[in-house]
């Protein structure tokens, strides 16, 4: 208010004088000692709102995973049924991820990782939530996961069994194939205990070299 107040102060002086008197320079000043905010001060605010987003995102991503770092029985046991089959595939994803990147190992990893998660992940997200929908609330719970994939020329990444019994009902592998004059590729696939494990249900392939690959978990 008291900006404008000074503006037409400033005015009404030049029209009453007709120029002849010049309003003192300091109504024409800020009121204030406070000044506008440089370039430098507007790019430093952005910045340090940019990292302030920054980690928040990196926190909700923790505290998002923390309830799949946990074992699966702990989860089941404090989740409603109305939601534990999503709550188990969420689970299944995140271990399944670890087991198939330990398997991988450092040489292969840093050459198929990019690969694996636009082509294989997401069919294998798909298959465990297709076959885990046919399996009742009890059985769910009682699910688990292995977390020992093989090493050297192993095809197991993890299987999927029932703590009750200890029976397996899914077995996710990976193998390695070499056609005829097509070099070598990688077969990733999973069996089922509704047929005895017998048939090879695909995932996908990814392609490596016509050179050998390393063995699983090389580093």
């Amino acid at each position: 208010m008291w900006h404008w107040l000074r503006k037409s102060f400033f005015v009404l002086i030049t029209i009453l004088t007709l120029g002849t008197v010049v309003p003192p320079s300091h109504l024409n000043s800020n009121a204030s000692d406070t000044k506008s905010p440089s370039d430098s001060e507007i790019r430093q605010d952005d910045q340090e709102s940019d990292e302030a987003q920054i980690e928040a995102k990196l926190e909700e991503d923790i505290n998002s995973n923390s309830s799949v770092q946990l074992p699966w029985q702990e989860i089941a046991r404090e989740t409603e049924s109305e939601v534990l089959l999503s709550k188990w595939v969420d689970y299944t994803l995140y271990q399944a991820d670890i087991q198939m990147m330990n398997k991988f190992g450092t040489r292969i990893k840093s050459k198929v990782e990019e690969e694996y998660r636009q082509v294989i992940f997401p069919k294998l997200e798909e298959t465990i939530t297709t076959i885990s929908m046919n399996a009742d609330v009890e059985t769910l719970r009682n699910f688990s996961i292995t977390s020992d994939p093989a090493a050297g020329l192993g095809e197991k990444v993890f299987h999927v069994f029932d703590i009750r019994n200890g029976e397996e009902l899914y077995r996710f592998h990976v193998r390695r194939d070499h056609p005829p004059n097509q070099g070598y590729w990688f077969d990733f696939h999973y069996h089922t205990y509704k047929d005895n494990f017998e048939t090879h249900h695909d995932l996908g392939k990814i392609y490596w070299d016509k050179n050998t690959p390393p063995n699983w978990m090389s580093s």
